[in-house]
């Protein structure tokens, strides 16, 4: 394997992607590439779409989330946006206990809703096991948390996820991001962390890209041909092949995609599940059967990585 988008937001991203799974697939088998990951800000409500899609093109799917940390005040700035915001973490699943702890760190996120679902540092270290953390080139601690809270923030990161933690680069010919590309070797050396190459995925082909602008016009409130209507406005980030991932990054932060991609090997539960045998109590009524089906269907065992042991059938009965 030459490389591997680990960075790909779907429209699972809402009004922050327009890139459709079962496109997705097909263009990463077309490309010529064995893997790609799905990793949508706040959720992972594309995790099963996504690995039917993948399967059916013969694609590894890799799965993972963009996720939000806690900012230091819920004040807000001039343009009405989170004024001390301290950045993002992208998190991808290596095995069935990163999964549950990636599980466990979104739906806290769920309960500290602040424009977007947020975690705490704390639980990010305390969850760590199973998963790696790649510091996103855009939204990162390095580029949003203030200078001296920096400090605080990745050298917890990089203690827990030793081994396990990337600084992200990719190049969409903004020119912001001149600067951060020759940061990125410099902070990933400091925090004994490698430099990954992604091409953060937001839309499939270079064409797609007005589409990506509607989307983020209809989020920002704004008309999509109005000066300025979205800051970071490229056509270049969108699923191109290695070759051109390399010529914009060089082989280094490729390589080190490709090395992250093979030991990202999570796959979902595969097997037979059944309802359970036992009815309702009669006492609850026929309006509850559905609810006592939901209360005992092992939905923790289907998700979380445990097959539920088959049920003998009764007589006459097929399971």
């Amino acid at each position: 394997m030459s490389f591997a988008h680990l960075r790909v937001h779907s429209t699972h991203s809402l009004l922050d992607s327009a890139v459709p799974l079962r496109g997705l697939a097909r263009r990463v088998r077309d490309l010529g590439m064995d893997a790609c990951a799905v990793t949508d800000s706040g959720n992972l409500c594309a995790l099963v779409p996504w690995w039917k899609a993948a399967k059916k093109e013969g694609v590894r799917p890799i799965f993972g989330a963009l996720t939000w940390l806690e900012p230091t005040t819920r004040e807000l700035g001039p343009d009405g946006l989170p004024k001390d915001e301290v950045g993002a973490l992208l998190l991808l699943v290596e095995d069935a206990a990163g999964y549950r702890n990636l599980c466990a760190l979104l739906s806290g996120a769920t309960r500290r809703m602040f424009f977007r679902p947020r975690i705490l540092l704390s639980e990010v270290l305390a969850h760590a096991a199973g998963l790696r953390c790649l510091l996103p080139m855009d939204a990162g601690p390095q580029r949003l948390a203030a200078p001296s809270l920096r400090a605080e923030i990745l050298e917890p990161l990089a203690e827990t996820f030793q081994g396990r933690l990337g600084v992200e680069v990719y190049d969409h010919g903004i020119g912001w991001e001149t600067a951060s590309l020759t940061e990125a070797p410099l902070l990933a050396a400091s925090l004994h962390a490698e430099v990954v190459g992604t091409n953060a995925v937001r839309h499939l082909g270079a064409e797609d890209a007005p589409v990506l602008d509607l989307v983020r016009a209809v989020a920002a409130k704004r008309a999509a041909d109005a000066p300025h209507a979205w800051r970071l406005r490229s056509d270049q980030a969108y699923l191109c092949d290695a070759a051109e991932v390399r010529a914009r990054l060089g082989d280094g932060p490729c390589n080190a995609a490709a090395r992250w991609a093979e030991g990202l090997r999570y796959a979902l539960p595969t097997g037979s599940f059944h309802f359970p045998r036992s009815d309702p109590p009669p006492e609850l009524g026929a309006e509850a059967t559905w609810s006592w089906l939901w209360t005992w269907f092992p939905l923790p065992r289907v998700f979380g990585g445990v097959p539920a042991p088959p049920l003998p059938a009764r007589e006459g009965e097929a399971w």
